[in-house]
């Protein structure tokens, strides 16, 4: 078979079919946990321990942390909001019905399915194997029609207000029926529906962010603000990696459907990590002063009795931004052929730091608006990531900025926010006088 052209170059002119690369998440669950041995052997080929018994102790530890990822992942999928049912539409007559299903498949197959191409390789099976999969595990098939209902509706192909209403609601109902059928199915994981099931587990956190760019969706359900919906969508990306890892063999398999673009993907990753490049002034700067931030905050929380943030937490602070580089080295370096890994962060970054964020720690607040950048540039060519980005980098830099910070790393903090304002095209709209604050009235950094 000829490669496929790089989607990339298929889709640069049209920002609302662009190349996502966001199946990344799909195809790179190894490096959710890439600083353990198992992850170790199989990306980098390190030294093999020469001890029988250490490895025989090394594989029963991994039998077990595979075990908790998975219960990890089932708990997290199985919690995937639902969206509120409206007046049926699926339910309506047979023919209106296939006609439908007809057209959001035909729409799935010839646009959809290009906002979740990562590589070269990705486009022969999501435009044609995935659709054979849904044809035997329904819950992939009702994904398939929800993602597409969405497309129409946000691309604009859907002309009146009547169609569009129709859409919106076939999207939550199709989505409803999914996510139930999905939930049933956690516990039956296998060889034959592992890809389908993953898919669709990426479908529910695409699902997920592009709900609110549709103009109906405010009409039936209450905001619960981009910060509880960034939380929402990191603990299903988590989710993500966690399955692929639970069943790395099948990702790895080098003739199976998404062995050619784990390599590509691993290949790229592995030589960001072994030869970092210089990312510019601003990116280095943006950096830097996060992890003066993290180490500043520690030190004060060490000095002081009433409150404390723990080492693990400190490590986990410093881990995220170790990957956020990672993440700025590959689209400086990879933008063209293995894109939108910025949607592996969260499962990079760890359980601890995304549970910190839904915490509302500011330190991880802070580190996850500077990912926020990263998203907003997918955002221009995933259209089911438009707007997210931006908004989280407002609505974080608004929330860190009301609640009350020490006086002696407010000045870094305050830059922080400017560099990621800007970098999304936010005025700069924060007057902020640290130096005429009273101690006082400051709290600790950590909330």
């Amino acid at each position: 078979m000829n490669e496929t052209p790089c989607a990339s170059r298929i889709l640069r002119n049209d920002p609302h079919r662009g190349l996502a690369g966001c199946f990344i998440v799909l195809e790179n669950p190894t490096f959710a946990k890439l600083n353990t041995h198992l992850a170790q052997l199989l990306i980098f080929g390190l030294k093999k321990d020469p001890d029988d018994n250490a490895k025989k102790d090394k594989s029963h530890k991994v039998k077990e942390r595979v075990l908790k990822l998975q219960e990890e992942a089932r708990k997290d999928l199985s919690l995937s909001p639902a969206l509120p049912p409206l007046n049926r539409v699926v339910s309506a007559s047979s023919q209106s019905r296939r006609f439908l299903e007809l057209k959001l498949m035909h729409r799935w197959s010839t646009s959809t399915y290009q906002s979740f191409c990562s590589t070269a390789h990705d486009p022969p099976w999501l435009q044609y194997y995935v659709p054979e999969c849904a044809l035997e595990h329904d819950y992939l098939l009702y994904g398939i029609f929800a993602m597409s209902a969405l497309d129409l509706i946000i691309g604009g192909t859907v002309a009146d207000e009547t169609q569009t209403q129709m859409h919106f609601q076939a999207a939550l109902e199709y989505y409803d029926r999914a996510s139930a059928s999905f939930r049933r199915q956690l516990s039956n994981i296998t060889s034959e529906n592992f890809h389908s099931m993953y898919m669709f587990a990426f479908l529910a956190a695409a699902m997920y962010m592009a709900r609110p760019l549709c103009p109906l969706e405010q009409r039936n359900r209450p905001s619960e603000g981009v910060m509880g919906r960034a939380a929402v969508v990191m603990k299903l990306l988590m989710a993500c990696s966690g399955l692929g890892e639970q069943n790395i063999g099948l990702m790895l398999d080098a003739n199976g459907i998404s062995g050619s673009s784990m390599k590509t993907t691993i290949t790229a990753v592995a030589d960001v990590l072994r030869s970092p490049q210089y990312l510019g002034t601003s990116i280095e700067d943006a950096l830097t002063r996060l992890t003066n931030l993290i180490d500043m905050d520690a030190f004060l929380n060490w000095r002081g009795d009433a409150f404390s943030t723990s080492s693990s937490l400190t490590a986990s602070h410093h881990n995220a931004v170790r990957w956020l580089r990672v993440s700025f080295g590959m689209e400086a370096k990879y933008s063209e052929t293995v894109m939108g890994f910025c949607l592996a962060w969260p499962a990079l970054a760890g359980k601890e730091f995304v549970d910190a964020f839904s915490r509302a720690d500011v330190m991880a607040m802070l580190i996850v608006m500077h990912w926020a950048v990263l998203l907003d540039r997918l955002g221009s060519i995933a259209w089911w990531a438009a707007s997210m980005g931006r908004d989280l980098v407002h609505e974080i830099s608004t929330t860190v900025l009301q609640s009350k910070a020490r006086e002696d790393i407010g000045t870094e903090m305050h830059q922080s926010i400017e560099w990621a304002r800007r970098q999304v095209g936010l005025a700069s709209e924060l007057e902020f006088d640290f130096e005429s604050l009273d101690a006082s009235l400051m709290g600790p950094l950590c909330v």
